[in-house]
């Protein structure tokens, strides 16, 4: 529970700013991203959970308009589950819809740790029609304990070390598979200098608690992403696909 006071209801800029923060710092609290839908070896559908939000600018409203005769606020908190069922997921991996390759040093053993442990946190994830992706959600916080390695990574046009350098190309990877595949992307970034694994303004720089890669399965059928680096080549594949009967 949180209560609110309009002391400054009269005043429609003041109040207005402080509604807008007063949802701003609810839906920090509300919003939960899709965690989704992974194929295991058996082909069978595991884990997801569903995408909590609220619609900010739909509780303004709602409090701007608030009078007299009514005090109460309904609270815009949407639900959106995982669109896969087994059925729809029959037979995903049939056809390649895209596939992108980039290469790294097997020397590297470190850094090469880490495009191993972030391309097996994104392979066989499957989206529904409609389903977003998040790549720090999926792959999730990079840290020593989790196996993550230290590597040069780039901040602020600098090649410095960091717990788990190198997973940008992991994440750059995807994004040209995606891009290959004709999915939505909803949010990118690139890095601050040039990278040498993929052309120049095809990278997709990401780090925990800021820039992220993301995406949505616009099409009318399910997808999988398939990704695999192979520390002995020093080749990362990621491959988009799908079933033949759904395209």
């Amino acid at each position: 529970m949180k209560e609110f006071k309009p002391v400054h209801y009269k005043d429609k800029d003041v109040y207005d700013q402080e509604i807008k923060q007063l949802a701003s710092e609810l839906a920090k609290g509300i919003d939960t991203p899709m965690q989704n839908i992974k194929m295991d070896a058996n082909g069978s559908l595991t884990g997801g959970s569903k995408q909590i939000i609220l619609k900010e600018a739909e509780l303004v409203k709602n409090l701007q308009n608030l009078n007299t005769k009514q005090l109460d606020v309904k609270v815009p908190i949407y639900e959106t589950a995982p669109n896969v069922t087994a059925a729809s997921a029959q037979g995903i991996a049939d056809v390649s819809l895209a596939s992108y390759s980039t290469r790294f040093r097997p020397s590297d053993t470190s850094r090469n740790r880490n495009v191993q442990l972030s391309a097996e946190a994104i392979n066989n994830v499957v989206l529904g029609p409609g389903d977003s992706f998040s790549y720090n959600q999926t792959v999730g916080e990079r840290t020593a304990e989790r196996g993550y390695q230290p590597a040069p990574e780039i901040i602020n046009k600098q090649l410095v070390m960091g717990i788990g350098g190198g997973i940008c190309q992991t994440s750059s990877t995807l994004f040209n598979a995606i891009d290959g595949a004709g999915l939505q992307v909803t949010a990118r970034s690139h890095h601050s200098k040039h990278v040498g694994y993929v052309p120049a303004g095809r990278d997709a720089t990401v780090s925990w608690g800021g820039p992220d890669f993301k995406f949505t399965n616009n099409k009318d059928y399910p997808v999988i992403i398939k990704a695999y680096a192979n520390v002995n080549t020093g080749v990362l594949t990621v491959d988009v696909r799908t079933s033949q009967h759904a395209i």
